[in-house]
Parts: structure tokens; C-alpha cells; sequence
């Protein structure tokens, strides 16, 4: 009983948690070091450089709907990038479940910033159904992969948090029983 207690009362500090690593990631996406990050895709040319450089003074919707052309076009790091930007709203209406489909495309990919999120949005279940097992799997993904480390210390955070759910939840199952 004790550890659903402390479940419970953890759930706005994974929320908080959640929220700010959303706030790093667009800090991050719309500076030039996104444009050099490993997790780009290494596709065909394409006119992103130019895109990229005018990313910073662009509207949110802007680069909403620039992020929705490239994820179409299978760049992966777009698509991470749109799959993001539905989960927080930014520059439109929130879409749990596209952003799901926009996330799940790129961490099949194995973008690791991609697997994260889309194990923060399994683990959270605000907006699309809460799987614990998925949101474990993603977010071990994240931890193995090629994330940087601030990802990596989230992934980890927020893996942790949900293993304890799930182990309560056994805990409780079995006193039930």
C-alpha cells in the first residue's frame, strides 16, 4: 500500500519533469547545434540548411508546418521534431495520437530523443492509452542508445518512476489476491 501512496504522490513530479524536458527540446531544436546533431538523418541533400537557418525567426505554426513537410518526406529527425511539437501543442492544437504515430515512425528509426518521448507519452497515458510495458521498452532504448546525456538522465528518471508503478501495482495485485 505504501509504494502506490508514493505512486500517487510522485505523479505531479513526473508531469513537471516531463514538461520541462518538453521546454529543453524546443530550446534545443531551434539552435544551429540541432542541425549538426548525430540524430539527423543522413538522407539526399535537401534544402533544410536553409530551412534550419531561418528555423529561429520563424512562428511556432511556421515551423510546425516546415517540420510536417520534411517528417513526410522521411527525415527523421522531422518527424521526431512534428511527433514533439503535436504532444505540446506548439505552434497548433495538441494531437496525442498523431504525435504517437509521428514519434513511433522515428524511434523505429532508432532516434533516441523519439524513443524517449514516445515513452514519456505511454508512461504519462494523458491523451493516449498508458502501456507501462511499452513505455519500459522505449524509454531502455533511450537509456542503450546514442541519446546525450540529459536525455539519458530523463529516460532514466522517468524508466525508474515507472517501474515502481508497475511493481506496486504486482504488489497490490497480490495482496488483492
Amino acid at each position: 500500500m505504501r509504494s502506490g501512496a508514493i505512486v500517487r504522490s510522485d505523479q505531479g513530479a513526473l508531469h513537471k519533469l516531463q514538461m520541462a524536458v518538453g521546454v529543453l527540446f524546443f530550446a534545443c531544436a531551434t539552435t544551429s547545434a540541432w542541425a549538426e546533431s548525430p540524430q539527423r538523418d543522413c538522407g539526399p541533400p535537401e534544402p533544410s540548411v536553409e530551412w534550419l537557418s531561418q528555423l529561429p525567426q520563424a512562428t511556432p505554426a511556421v515551423q510546425r508546418a516546415r517540420a510536417r513537410v520534411f517528417a513526410e518526406a522521411g527525415v527523421l529527425w522531422s518527424q521526431c521534431s512534428l511527433g514533439t511539437m503535436l504532444a505540446e501543442g506548439f505552434g497548433g492544437p495538441s494531437d496525442a495520437g498523431e504525435s504517437a504515430q509521428w514519434l513511433k515512425r522515428a524511434a523505429l528509426r532508432g532516434h533516441a530523443y523519439a524513443q524517449f518521448h514516445l515513452g514519456v507519452l505511454l508512461s504519462a497515458g494523458d491523451s493516449v492509452a498508458r502501456d507501462d510495458a511499452q513505455a519500459l521498452v522505449w524509454l531502455e532504448l533511450a537509456i542503450q542508445g546514442p541519446a546525450d546525456e540529459p536525455t539519458r538522465a530523463a529516460a532514466q528518471a522517468i524508466h525508474d518512476f515507472v517501474l515502481i508503478r508497475v511493481r506496486a501495482h504486482e504488489t497490490r495485485h497480490d495482496l488483492v489476491c
